[in-house]
């Protein structure tokens, strides 16, 4: 199952996001090793493909 398909773009809420953060950051972790610089990073990147997507889809709604 991809990261995409477990929150469901069109709603963002803060439980969502987090959940999101918190699967990415887990991602890097495990590929990368250490995390907590790269939380910060995961965060921004969290935060500009949810919102990204969510541009995404009002313009085609």
């Amino acid at each position: 199952m991809a990261l995409k398909d477990l929150i469901d773009v069109t709603d963002i809420t803060p439980t969502s996001f987090c959940v999101l953060l918190f699967l990415m950051s887990e991602e890097y972790n495990k590929n990368h090793g250490d995390g907590i610089i790269f939380a910060i990073h995961n965060i921004y990147i969290g935060a500009v493909w949810l919102l990204s997507r969510k541009m995404i889809i009002n313009i085609y709604n």
